[in-house]
């Protein structure tokens, strides 16, 4: 007898994970991490499903040829790979043709089961002849105009809720009128020269939870008055940090970087100090209760008496029934 049950396609492959030092702010394993916690917990409800590499044919639909040659046989500058900010490998560069094929893919899966998830891709500071901030290839607008070239959907909406603007997807989509892009990011967060797309909400970094929900809410109900897409590509990558009790770094942060916005968000003590776990008065205090202040020229680490614990965990309690 069938239950009806149909499993959720997950497009993912195991190159995707890239090589960088571990004091990048790139983590470079969080595919596989992100992955082998679906599997843990999930393994029976999965349809998991590998990609093949993307195509030229359909690549010089989206980026600029000489570019995808100099991708293809390693021949980027230092240029070029300043704007990716990112340790050119032989993986990455494999990983970069692999995660745009799997987000068409996901898209392809979508169109038949309703819904599918891409466990990597989002790269959508990618431009028609440069890679940018992190991006190689921009698998959203290859996604979106490869489905209207091959005739399965008339149109897409990209809805892009990452922290920073999508601009490589408004840049190579916004001359083709049956792609719709809509980007709700940080107002003070990277790229700094915001780009013009269908609809862009710039937020406020301190907005908060209810505020940023709303927004979103709002946002739907007004692009459902304007357009109804044959397909939604929804990017939504996991740049914000967890909520935590404060924040050191070991590389210096610009001011609006998305830890210190985050940091600013959550009102936690937030310093870079080096070589951290060097320090034995840091180290020694890890996996106890710790004390961290933080002012303009100086902080204090040390470990925290109980009653201070009490009191943290106080402050964290609802004041009404939930």
């Amino acid at each position: 007898m069938s239950t009806g049950f149909q499993p959720l396609s997950i497009i993912y492959h195991q190159n995707y994970d890239i090589p960088v030092p571990k004091i990048h702010s790139f983590v470079g394993s969080k595919f596989s991490d992100l992955f082998n916690n679906l599997q843990k917990n999930y393994a029976s409800s999965l349809n998991v499903i590998t990609p093949s590499s993307a195509h030229l044919d359909k690549l010089k639909q989206v980026h600029q040829i000489d570019y995808i040659n100099k991708v293809e046989e390693n021949e980027l500058t230092k240029d070029y790979l300043r704007l990716i900010n990112l340790p050119w490998s032989d993986r990455l560069r494999e990983r970069s043709f692999l995660e745009t094929e799997g987000t068409l893919l996901t898209a392809k899966e979508a169109l038949k089961n309703k819904i599918a998830c891409h466990v990597g891709g989002g790269t959508h500071h990618a431009h028609y002849s440069y890679g940018y901030g992190f991006c190689v290839f921009n698998d959203l607008a290859y996604t979106a105009i490869n489905l209207i070239e091959e005739k399965l959907v008339k149109n897409v909406l990209i809805l892009d809720l990452d922290v920073h603007q999508g601009d490589g997807t408004i840049d190579i989509c916004q001359n083709h009128s049956s792609i719709y892009t809509c980007s709700v990011h940080s107002n003070e967060s990277f790229p700094f020269d915001k780009k013009k797309g269908w609809m862009d909400i710039g937020l406020p970094a301190e907005i908060s939870d209810y505020d940023y929900l709303k927004t979103i809410e709002e946002t739907l109900k007004k692009i459902k008055k304007q357009v109804t897409p044959d397909i939604v590509l929804y990017d939504a990558l996991p740049n914000s940090l967890p909520r935590v009790g404060g924040i050191i770094t070991s590389v210096i942060q610009t001011p609006l970087s998305h830890v210190n916005l985050r940091a600013i968000q959550d009102n936690v003590p937030n310093a870079y100090i080096a070589n951290p776990l060097s320090n034995d008065a840091i180290s020694s205090l890890l996996g106890g209760y710790i004390y961290y202040k933080v002012e303009n020229d100086r902080y204090e680490i040390r470990e925290a008496t109980l009653n201070e614990v009490n009191a943290w965990y106080e402050e964290l309690r609802p004041t009404e029934s939930q």
